[in-house]
């Protein structure tokens, strides 16, 4: 199986697709959750002006969590991946990986 060579390099995710992937991110989490709020008859409609407050939180987030994510190779296999601050780990090698100034490093 090989991989796909169309992939996009760290270097092409400017700053604004960064951003807007994290306003994306907080606007579906917060429409997802307005509408449960909506739509379940328990939740007090004055709480419905909570949203907007969420949506802003949430897009801050969304942004923090796009513009430390790291895009490049596993030190310890070289699988070429993308990993955030909150780290994961390697599917190939099981090795922790986290991401610190858009680098990924092994902790």
């Amino acid at each position: 199986m090989s991989e796909s060579t169309d992939r996009p390099s760290p270097e092409d995710y400017s700053n604004g697709m960064r951003i807007a992937g994290g306003m994306i991110w907080g606007t579906v989490l917060s429409l997802t959750i307005g509408s449960g709020m909506v739509l379940l008859p328990q939740v007090p409609r004055p709480w419905l002006w909570a949203v907007p407050v969420m949506w802003v939180a949430l897009s801050g987030l969304g942004v923090w969590l796009q513009w430390s994510v790291a895009r490049g190779n596993c030190p310890k296999c070289g699988r070429e991946q993308s990993v955030t601050r909150l780290g994961k780990r390697c599917p190939q090698c099981r090795s922790y990986l986290q991401a610190s100034n858009r680098k990924i490093i092994r902790i």
